[in-house]
């Protein structure tokens, strides 16, 4: 949880600097770097809450949000990440993006332009831009564009309990 919240705080400065700039943005390109030499291995907890291993080839990632109205992949999980997804889809007015379940991981979205009206199980909530809704696992959602202009937002997924 700490780190899907580390994520969508780090997607919220990106975000902000980019729309604070009148300069267009350039095509999206992920920029790896290379990673820096692992530092000695810590002693292992005395007992581990999960089986799976973490994975200790990742390295950070840099993404550019494309200003075009397209959805746009950023974290396509395994083996760019440990799991995490996440990406920008639009959502022109009238547009919706099906219901479907979180299943077993944890969900993020967040607005980043227009307004959202978001079916979670048999609640409907408004969304707008700047706010930011977490679903937690086994839990059927939608996302509906009923604005006048179009929707955008992020969405960060990650195995839930790591």
């Amino acid at each position: 949880m700490t780190r899907l919240l580390a994520l969508v705080a780090l997607c919220l400065v990106v975000v902000s600097v980019e729309a604070c700039q009148d300069k267009p943005v350039p095509a999206p390109r992920p920029q790896v770097v290379a990673p820096r030499q692992p530092a000695a291995p810590a002693a292992a907890p005395a007992a581990s809450p999960s089986p799976q291993a973490v994975p200790t080839d990742l390295v950070y990632q840099r993404f550019v949000l494309n200003p075009e109205p397209v959805y746009q992949e950023l974290l396509v999980g395994p083996p760019q990440t440990g799991g995490m997804r996440s990406g920008r889809p639009v959502l022109l007015p009238g547009q919706e993006m099906a219901r479907h379940s979180t299943k077993d991981n944890e969900e993020m979205l967040v607005f980043l332009k227009g307004k959202a009206r978001v079916v979670l199980g048999s609640e409907t909530i408004s969304m707008e831009e700047g706010q930011a809704l977490y679903i937690p696992p086994q839990n059927e959602h939608g996302i509906f564009n009923d604005g006048p202009e179009e929707l955008r937002y992020m969405y960060i997924v990650a195995p839930a309990g790591r």
